[in-house]
This record gives structure tokens, sequence and C-alpha cells, in this order.
């Protein structure tokens, strides 16, 4: 996106809130200079920021607050996994090859239930 900006192939960036452009402050300030430098506007759906229209008062009120957000939401996943960790449960989108779950457990999945290969 950035090189198609200085290629000017576009003149706005519509986004549904700050956050969706950039994960913390230091990036939201780059991504807006270059804007500025490049004469394109930035536009939020959540009405946060507007260039055309000129709302930018609040940029960094909410470059601030996206990325405490971003960093609370982190700790907060981190900590619900580690939780469920110790608890025993287990923490993924699929479990290993041959074992299935039980109740949120790892449990080794009986012969008759695994599919084997041999090899001729």
């Amino acid at each position: 996106m950035i090189e198609d900006e200085k290629n000017g192939l576009y003149d706005v960036i519509l986004a549904k809130e700050l956050s969706r452009l950039a994960r913390n402050g230091k990036l939201s300030y780059e991504l807006r200079d270059m804007c500025n430098d490049h004469g394109i506007h930035i536009v939020c759906m959540d009405n946060s920021i507007n260039t055309i229209e000129g709302n930018t008062n609040n940029f960094g009120l909410y470059a601030w607050l996206y990325e405490n957000e971003s960093a609370n939401s982190s700790r907060r996943n981190k900590q619900a996994k580690r939780v469920k960790a110790q608890r025993g449960k287990f923490v993924g989108s699929h479990p290993p090859y041959g074992y299935g779950l039980e109740n949120g457990i790892t449990m080794i999945l009986p012969m008759s239930s695994a599919v084997y290969f041999r090899t001729i």
C-alpha cells in the first residue's frame, strides 16, 4: 500500500478505523505524514479521522487508544491461553494427527479411529 501511495495510485484511504491501518502510534504518524506529503486523504468509517473534512484534531488520541487496545487484547489472549493450558485444556485449532479432543482435553485416538497407511 505504501509503494502504491508513493506511485500516486490512489488519493483516499478508507478504513473501518485507524487501528486497521497501523498497530502502533509510530506507524500511525508515519502513515499520516506520508499521506500528507503525497496529498492522500485518510477517512475512517467510525468518524474518528476524516482529512477531507479536516477532522484530524484527535489523531494522536486515537493512535494512542488503538495502540493500547491492541496491546491489552494481546495480553488478554495470551493470559487466556496460558490459563487454558494450565488446566490441561488443548490450545490450538486442530489436535495433532492421531489425537482427538474429549471435553477440551487432548486424547490419543483408539486404533479403530485413526487412519493408518501402509507401504506395499
